[in-house]
């Protein structure tokens, strides 16, 4: 509860850091962690979420939110070859999910 408190009055890294206190090893608080640095929108805080999601996707490929997570940081990173390879890995892994083929479709238009 006092996490969501933090995070709605805008304090991310406050709210990063109790995450982190928590368990950094609990599949859900480094989802989440990862989506507060994302929403911080810095280049070191995108950076940052990109090696987050990267680790935890190596050790866990079945998590849509993690592969999301990666999609979305290196398309704000502007690093269009590791969106479209884990927007793929998306697709591959959930084929019903029909948002990821937009996505896709809107990277290749990016890049």
């Amino acid at each position: 509860m006092t996490c969501w408190f933090y995070i709605f009055n805008s304090e991310l890294k406050k709210a990063s850091e109790i995450l982190q206190s928590i368990n950094a090893s609990n599949p859900n608080g480094v989802v989440l962690t990862g989506w507060i640095e994302i929403m911080k929108n810095t280049s070191t805080s995108l950076q940052q979420a990109l090696n987050i999601f990267t680790e935890s996707v190596e050790k866990n490929s079945s998590n849509l939110e993690l592969l999301l997570g990666k999609c979305v940081a290196s398309e704000r990173l502007k690093k269009f070859t590791v969106t479209i390879d884990s927007i793929n890995a998306t697709i591959v892994e959930f084929p019903d999910f029909q948002p990821a083929l937009e996505i896709k479709a809107k990277v290749l238009k990016l890049e």
